[in-house]
């Protein structure tokens, strides 16, 4: 008798509590919130001897935050490369990607990061020869493809 008594009651309890409806999970944000948000890119200005030492002399683009500014990264028919905290970061071409002038490409790919470049080809300001200025910009991710930095500025391509 006790243990019908228990059951009925736990039974008319169950029925008198309403549920409150549960809300669908975000795994998409709940990933975003735990990475907490992309750690920040400052790039150095790199020094013809820079290109010398790392190899990267030639043909490509070079960008800079304004005409005839410091140069900031480096992007040729095989790698791109830029200067942060003292260290160089490279990345190789994805050479599925849009070709730019003078065999750089548009997208670039690295351990840690990758790298967008836009050239604006309606801009084109033929400095000599073989060297013509962009407007454009630059986009670098962090390894889960979140930008780590973007600026707009000027891409000199030439040989």
């Amino acid at each position: 008798m006790r243990i019908a008594l228990m059951l009925a009651t736990a039974i008319a309890c169950a029925a008198c509590a309403e549920a409150e409806p549960e809300e669908p999970i975000d795994i998409e944000q709940m990933n975003r919130d735990a990475l907490g948000p992309p750690v920040a890119i400052e790039l150095q200005p790199m020094t013809f001897e820079d290109f010398e030492e790392q190899g990267l002399l030639g043909a490509g683009c070079n960008f800079a935050m304004e005409d005839a500014g410091d140069i900031l990264l480096v992007a040729g028919p095989e790698i791109a490369a830029f200067k942060r905290d003292g260290e160089f970061v490279t990345a190789a071409s994805d050479t599925g990607s849009q070709q730019l002038p003078y065999g750089a490409f548009e997208k670039y790919s690295g351990l840690a990061n990758a790298i967008r470049i836009t050239v604006d080809p309606q801009t084109g300001n033929r400095q000599a020869p073989e060297l013509t200025d962009y407007a454009g910009s630059l986009t670098i991710t962090d390894e889960y493809d979140r930008p780590a930095l973007e600026l707009d500025g000027v891409w000199e391509c030439g040989a």
